[in-house]
């Protein structure tokens, strides 16, 4: 059986701290965590592991009883890695895309990140750390724009609170890819929940999906709430 747990993808931080029915969203987090003293890493490289972000990391945790957090710096300690290599839920925060992942990359830290997953870690990823586990996002210049390959944890592609441009990257995106790739939209103050190819849904508001058949995008929406939605069908 594997050991993988769903993937917890947010536009913002806004439900690590939402409640409802007086229960705190980030309880669901919680249950699938093993450890009875679970250790909870928070990766800022793409902010610029601005402090700020991660006491809010902190406070969240501290909501649902975890209180063991480190954050793990852009250039990573010995002492950081030894800790990410252990950590039971690890956050892949918000900032730039591209830079983030460019550190994740010269650390070693994607590696780790990929190996903790099979283990058993529970990942979540917010805004830029949620386009991050995903497969591709699109990188533009005033010259040229294609797509780059993410971490690839989860077989779809992401953006982030774009709905006021209309989700114009993740369009874009999806032209550049092959037919019938599929691409998420989490709007502003929503998630999405990746538990495996035939099992995930959206979370307080409803996520667009675009799919690319043939040069012609195809849109829908992932209504919240819908615990079994075959979206990869």
């Amino acid at each position: 059986m594997s050991l993988t747990k769903p993937v917890f993808l947010f536009s913002d931080s806004s439900l690590l701290f939402w409640q409802e029915n007086d229960v705190l969203f980030a309880s669901h987090i919680l249950k699938h965590i093993d450890s009875h003293q679970p250790k909870a890493a928070y990766i800022g490289a793409s902010n610029g592991d601005i402090d700020e972000y991660f006491q809010i990391f902190e406070s969240a945790m501290s909501g649902i009883g975890v209180t063991d957090c480190m954050k793990i710096h852009a250039e990573p300690s010995e002492e950081e890695l030894a800790y990410l290599m252990s950590a039971d839920v690890i956050l892949l925060a918000g900032g730039d895309v591209f830079k983030g992942l460019d550190c994740l990359q010269s650390s070693g830290m994607d590696s780790i990140i990929k190996q903790r997953y099979a283990e058993g870690a529970v990942l979540i990823g917010i805004s830029a750390g949620a386009i991050q586990l995903g497969q591709t996002y699109i990188y533009k210049t005033d010259q040229e724009e294609y797509p780059v390959d993410m971490l690839n944890l989860v077989p779809l592609s992401f953006d982030a609170h774009d709905e006021d441009c209309e989700w114009t990257n993740l369009k874009d995106l999806m032209l550049h890819l092959e037919n019938r790739k599929k691409g998420i939209g989490i709007p502003k103050g929503a998630g999405f929940i990746y538990v495996n190819a035939d099992k995930a849904h959206a979370v307080r508001y409803p996520n667009i999906t675009f799919v690319n058949h043939g040069m012609n995008l195809v849109m829908s929406t992932i209504q919240p709430d819908i615990l079994d939605n075959p979206i990869l069908h």
